[in-house]
């Protein structure tokens, strides 16, 4: 076996466990009496779609597209959904636990868009899954990758150099692209910035997962920093989400009542609500920002990309002379 041949088929086992992660969702999220269906699934067509990118030497290029395609727009609805989802329930939580008369209008009337948004979504999400369906997509990836394995000549060894040599370039670009957004840290206002820094973090994650069964549980400290920068990075974005959304949700309140009734009196009922989550928003993103350049200074101190870098070098420094 070839080092591409065991480096396929390490990845055609780990694109067929994902897509078992991803079917087996399928039915809670059509019927989407729980959320944790569509968080489950997002993640696993996130991870999915990422697998495609590492391991895109191993596949046919035309292939890939397709199944890209396919999946980034089920990842893509899923997103929308929840998200949608997860401010209801914030709103939900703020209800309950708000006790001002004046507030509480406003979140209401937000809460009631963002419902009337998620049953618009879930019909979205269900003519997606039918397209997907009718295409046999997921059908095709696994019939793809189960072919691999079956033709591949022998069984790939977990300690071969090969597939160590692939992880460390493909952990190592990743994480190169982290990087590239590492002056913007200290400029709050780069909204933009901090948002792309996410995503190339989540890819970093999702690339290290993905070889992470190679390193006998090492990488798991270095994992976990990278896991809480997603965290982090993600609740920022929440905020500049909400902080951009509400000014828009307001004045489009506000011409609808005035549509509606010939005036905008009623828009005072909900005003003092939304105005009171916008600073709410503004105020958390600025503790998650301090809470994230504090790590952040924290991993620098502790010199964590550069011990990352080694300990995946220490995997194939010393059998470079192997044949």
């Amino acid at each position: 076996m070839n080092h591409i041949e065991q480096y396929s088929v390490y990845g055609a086992k780990l694109i067929l466990k994902l897509l078992g992660e991803m079917r087996q969702e399928i039915n809670g999220v059509r019927k989407s009496k729980d959320i944790e269906y569509v968080h489950r699934m997002r993640i696993a067509s996130r991870r999915l779609r990422n697998s495609f990118r590492i391991f895109a030497e191993c596949f046919s290029e035309i292939k890939l597209k397709k199944w890209q395609k396919s999946i980034r727009g089920i990842t893509r609805a899923l997103s929308d959904g929840r998200d949608t989802d997860v401010k209801i329930a914030f709103l939900n939580h703020i209800l309950n636990n708000i006790r001002s008369k004046e507030i509480k209008p406003g979140i209401k009337r937000l809460c009631l868009r963002l419902q009337q948004r998620r049953g618009r979504l879930q019909k979205k999400i269900i003519k997606i899954f039918d397209r997907l369906k009718k295409a046999k997509t997921l059908d095709d990836i696994q019939n793809t990758a189960q072919s691999l394995i079956n033709n591949a000549t022998l069984e790939p060894s977990i300690n071969s150099i090969s597939i160590f040599q692939y992880a460390y370039l493909k952990i190592f670009y990743q994480l190169r692209n982290v990087l590239e957004f590492e002056p913007y840290i200290y400029k709050p206002k780069y909204v933009a910035e901090l948002h792309r820094m996410r995503i190339a973090n989540k890819h970093l994650r999702y690339t290290i997962e993905a070889f992470e069964p190679l390193f006998e549980g090492k990488l798991k400290e270095y994992l976990d920093k990278i896991i809480y920068v997603h965290k982090i990075l993600g609740e920022i974005h929440d905020c500049d989400v909400w902080i951009d959304y509400l000014p828009e949700f307001l004045a489009n309140e506000r011409k609808q009542i005035k549509e509606f009734l010939g005036s905008s009196r009623a828009y005072k009922r909900i005003e003092p609500g939304i105005l009171h989550l916008l600073k709410d928003r503004k105020k958390e993103r600025k503790r998650l920002y301090n809470e994230f350049v504090l790590f952040w200074q924290q991993l620098k101190n502790e010199n964590t990309i550069n011990n990352l870098i080694n300990l995946l070098y220490l995997y194939i420094e010393p059998k470079t002379s192997e044949p």
